[in-house]
């Protein structure tokens, strides 16, 4: 079936307190408002194998409020002028399984989770293609599952593939995930990322928040990851390439850290990791592996008062060759609490160092 609707506040399908009902093999189309619109206890229905649009201004192809236990599987919800797909408070338990949805318009998201608990969304494809956000989970969503989807943010610098803002405990595993500015913006409390593929032209992740997990990762931006005031963060067994001169492999203003078990490679005349000044607590750094390329493994300067720095069990590769001197561990004022030990630095290099220039381990 195809239905479609003409003028504002008209749906293609309108289900206000409508469950247990099914569509399929269906086009649904709103000039001005909603291609489909669930709401007040819609709940139990099933979408499938459809394509819902919306070519109204700032509205979605898909709409969710105070519906949940919906599954919404093989289907197409797109805008040109909106949101692929909204969720709103009280749209719980949703699944999304094996679709697409794309956003045309800036300022709006291909899916965005809004204040919503227990979203699934799996092997799906979700876009922005004018420099807005692919995936957005939104203000104290809980629990946000995303997995083995592609998600893609096009368009411009302000771009994201993937952003939580506040929220607990939301996921993000097995996707791939590219944008023309930061790939990822992690915000909330106890997220993770794991098992990902990240691609950002400015950050790969850019995290904080408190209790948060990046793990298992591919990672490649300008910075691949970059904290700001994150605490108690875990980046562990990932890959981390850094691909602008001057950028990190990790830029850590962070307090209480565990970074391990990771390869890392900084671009030229940057860093493989680099502290900020403001991080502090207890930071461990250890059996991580800093490849060659850039012009320092590991830098510090000094760090906030009662900070305890733990360096250990690490395999520094610094840089040999090029016109600048190189570093496998630099530090700059660090004078307070810092262990380093049981570190292995290594020189795999052919070739020579410019005149008066210098090679350094430590």
């Amino acid at each position: 079936a195809t239905i479609t609707a003409m003028g504002f506040s008209a749906s293609g399908v309108f289900y206000n307190n409508a469950s247990s009902n099914t569509i399929s093999n269906s086009i649904v189309v709103s000039t001005a408002y909603y291609g489909l619109y669930l709401s007040m206890t819609s709940d139990w229905n099933s979408i499938s194998l459809s394509t819902a649009l919306s070519y109204g201004a700032g509205q979605a192809g898909a709409y969710a409020s105070n519906s949940s236990s919906n599954v919404f599987a093989d289907s197409y919800f797109a805008s040109p002028m909106g949101r692929g797909m909204q969720m709103t408070p009280g749209a719980h338990n949703n699944r999304i399984l094996r679709s697409t949805m794309v956003a045309g318009n800036s300022g709006f998201a291909g899916l965005e989770i809004n204040q919503v608990n227990d979203t699934y969304v799996d092997q799906s494809v979700i876009m922005s293609t004018a420099g807005y956000i692919a995936a957005w989970v939104t203000a104290a969503s809980l629990r946000t599952f995303i997995e083995r989807s592609s998600l893609t943010a096009l368009g411009g610098a302000f771009s994201r593939a993937y952003q939580t803002d506040g929220g607990s405990a939301n996921v993000l595993e097995r996707s791939a995930l590219s944008s023309a500015g930061d790939a990822a913006l992690m915000q909330g409390t106890s997220g993770r990322m794991s098992w990902n593929t990240v691609v950002g032209v400015k950050y790969g992740v850019y995290v904080n928040g408190a209790g948060q997990e990046i793990s298992n990762n591919e990672i490649w931006g300008a910075t691949a990851v970059y904290s700001g005031a994150a605490t108690d963060l875990r980046v562990l067994a990932n890959r981390l390439t850094g691909t602008s001169a001057g950028g990190s492999g990790a830029y850590l203003d962070v307090t209480t850290l565990l970074f391990s078990s990771n390869t890392v490679t900084g671009p030229a005349a940057g860093s493989g990791v680099s502290f900020s000044a403001a991080a502090g607590g207890l930071l461990r750094v250890s059996t991580n592996t800093f490849s060659s390329g850039p012009m320092y493994g590991l830098m510090s300067g000094a760090l906030q008062p009662g900070t305890t720095l733990y360096i250990s069990s690490n395999t520094f590769l610094p840089t040999v060759g090029g016109s600048t001197s190189t570093y496998g561990l630099y530090f700059n004022g660090l004078n307070q609490g810092t262990t380093v030990q049981n570190n292995s630095i290594y020189y795999r290099m052919t070739g020579g160092m410019a005149a008066g220039m210098v090679t350094y381990g430590l």
